[in-house]
């Protein structure tokens, strides 16, 4: 299966929050934008002004999660993944083939912070749509895309990027100390916003010493 479709820069937030500011940044889970828009002060009402959607989507939900990162951790679990939201019962691993006929959506990401960055994939890349074994989808997908030595586009900080459930990204570890700050703002027909306050985020570490 073709995946990536091409991520795309969308857009710039130019005014970069500081280090203090991020840290008080609020975070939400699955938010509608009248949520985002009263609660999210300055900054986070600017980006969701700024997303330009390809089509009318019947929700737009936000997630943000505020992280506090010492060198070599991360905010996101490691590896290569695709957001798509969507498996067919609740404990079944992804089938890709599925996702633009029975729930497409459309997301956009900003990142605050320079310490920890995004990566997509920066070409087209044929993968299988679902497991072909007993490994997890996604730690399947990360080991055949890190043997093919792709190429990847870095997220600059403030840069708006619009992706779809088919493009294959991750998050690096932080190189160093510092608060980074994360928003997706995503649009489908199937996620209903939830409008609730993120109260904790998790980092991940490979090695449980490292840092401490």
């Amino acid at each position: 299966m073709l995946f990536n479709r091409h991520p795309s820069l969308a857009g710039m937030v130019y005014q970069q929050p500081t280090q203090d500011e991020i840290r008080k940044m609020p975070q939400f889970y699955r938010a509608d934008l009248t949520m985002v828009r009263e609660l999210g002060g300055t900054h986070l009402k600017k980006m969701v002004e700024l997303i330009k959607p390809s089509r009318q989507w019947k929700h737009y939900s936000v997630d943000s999660r505020c992280s506090m990162l010492m060198k070599g951790m991360y905010p996101c679990i490691p590896g290569w993944h695709c957001d798509d939201f969507y498996r067919p019962s609740r404990d079944a691993q992804p089938d890709l083939s599925i996702i633009e006929e029975q729930a497409p959506s459309e997301h956009f990401i900003m990142i605050f912070g320079d310490c920890s960055k995004t990566s997509f994939l920066d070409q087209d890349v044929e993968l299988p749509h679902t497991c072909t074994n007993d490994r997890s989808y996604y730690g399947e997908g990360h080991r055949l895309i890190e043997e093919m030595k792709l190429q990847e586009e870095v997220l600059v900080p403030g840069e708006i990027w619009r992706f779809s459930p088919l493009t294959w990204h991750k998050g690096n570890p932080a190189t160093h100390a510092g608060w980074r700050y994360f928003i997706r703002v995503t649009g489908s027909n199937h996620r209903e916003p939830k409008n609730e306050i993120r109260t904790q985020t998790q980092v991940y570490m490979t090695d449980p010493f490292a840092g401490w």
